[in-house]
Order: C-alpha cells, then sequence, then structure tokens
C-alpha cells in the first residue's frame, strides 16, 4: 500500500531512463517488493473474503459512507475501501460504486480509478439526484416531485446495482439537505 511508480504523468521523476522505479512511502523499493504479500495483508484479506462470503450467495452488502460537511474525504475513504476490497482479491466485476445524490456532476478521482479498474460507478450526472443551482426552489415550488419519488429513485438506483455483486459503495453527500 502507498506504492507509487514514478512516471512523467504524475510528475515522479524515474532514477534512470532505462528502468521504472517505485516508492513506498517516499523510500524507493523494488517492483518485486509490491508485488509480495504481507502476513498481515493475508488475514486481512482473508477475513475480507470470509466476511463477503459470511453475507451469503447473491447477497450484497452496501456499504453508506456518509460526513456531515462537504470535503472531509468520504470520497477518499470509499475509494480506500474499493482498493482494499480489490487488493483482498474481489474483481471488479463484484464491485460498485454509486453517489445517489450530489451537487457535483464533476468527474473525480475515485472516477478515474473506477473506470481504470474496470468497476461500475454512479455519480455526477449519472447520479438519480443532482443538486444542481436553483433546486431547491425548483423543488419548493412542486417543479420536482416529492421527496418519496426521490427516494423510490435512489433505493431503485442502489437496487438495480446490487445483483450479482457481493459489494456496493454507497456514497452520501456532504451538506445537511441528504
Amino acid at each position: 500500500a502507498g506504492a507509487v511508480m514514478a512516471s512523467p504523468s504524475n510528475g515522479l521523476a524515474p532514477m534512470d531512463t532505462d528502468e521504472r522505479h517505485y516508492f513506498r512511502n517516499g523510500a524507493p523499493v523494488a517492483a518485486t517488493a509490491l508485488s509480495k504479500v504481507s502476513p498481515a495483508m493475508a488475514e486481512v484479506s482473508a477475513a475480507v473474503r470470509a466476511s463477503v462470503d459470511l453475507a451469503g450467495d447473491g447477497r450484497c452488502i452496501r456499504l453508506f459512507v456518509a460526513g456531515a460537511v462537504s470535503h472531509v474525504g468520504k470520497t477518499t475513504v470509499c475509494l480506500s475501501i474499493l482498493a482494499a476490497l480489490r487488493q483482498a482479491g474481489l474483481s471488479a466485476a463484484e464491485l460498485a460504486y454509486v453517489k445517489p445524490a450530489t451537487q457535483c456532476e464533476a468527474p473525480d478521482l475515485l472516477k478515474e480509478w473506477c473506470d481504470d479498474e474496470g468497476i461500475e460507478y454512479v455519480s455526477g450526472e449519472g447520479a438519480p439526484l443532482v443538486f444542481y443551482s436553483g433546486f431547491t426552489r425548483s423543488f419548493l415550488s412542486g417543479e420536482q416531485g416529492t421527496s418519496t419519488q426521490w427516494l423510490e429513485r435512489i433505493a431503485a438506483k442502489i437496487d438495480d446495482m446490487s445483483p450479482g455483486r457481493p459489494v456496493l459503495g454507497v456514497g452520501g453527500g456532504g451538506f445537511p439537505a441528504v
């Protein structure tokens, strides 16, 4: 964990031009060291797999990550959980992420990571509920349907993404309206 490959795209320069160099917590490490699983990580992987298996065949564990305000690390926590699940041996097809209510339509780092990993990701413009500028006024005027209708749309999206997956990450919004 914490390994970064030196490359021009991330601004880290390799030590020479013939080989790639890797770093863990700022210190150089051999590429082979990155593929070794520590005994502690092996135990974590086994525990994660056992938890997924405990949920039962065909059941989906839905992990909801919430926070009281914006910019407290909810997306980072979701990314970390999904990465740990991948590292524990779950395939990309076994995982998905949805942020059902958002005020931000722009793609984020989690979307990029999910795209790279092949994990289904729904947020931004694809979210069931996007709080755009003027949404509250429009909602209060009755132009956006009811709270019950919005909750049903959100529940339907989560239900649609759950079958066939042992784990679904659900990101919460960091503002009082959600």
